[in-house]
């Protein structure tokens, strides 16, 4: 069966022991959206690699995964958008 195959199907990610459900670690470490000085390292990346559009995608108020934050996210969107301006990149 599945299950027995692979126990952890359907088990929690535990992050705040390196377990971010991922198979690959991310150079910067687990990290929030929130960070602004994440987000400008990201989109210092993007343009770093030739990238001059970002194409950005939100949950709607009030919704969130189950890591995320809700509430507010347009505050997120906006303060994306003015990291982006400064660096030279579009938003779509």
């Amino acid at each position: 069966s599945v299950n027995k195959k692979y126990p952890l199907i359907g088990t929690r990610h535990r992050p705040e022991n390196g377990d971010i459900a991922a198979r690959f670690y991310p150079e910067l470490g687990p990290y929030s959206s929130a960070s602004t000085s994440i987000v400008r390292e990201h989109l210092w990346q993007m343009k770093d690699a030739g990238i001059d559009t970002v194409v950005y995608s939100w949950y709607p108020a009030g919704m969130s995964d189950d890591n995320g934050i809700s509430g507010n996210p347009d505050a997120l969107f906006y303060s994306f958008l003015n990291e982006a301006a400064i660096i030279g990149l579009s938003v779509a």
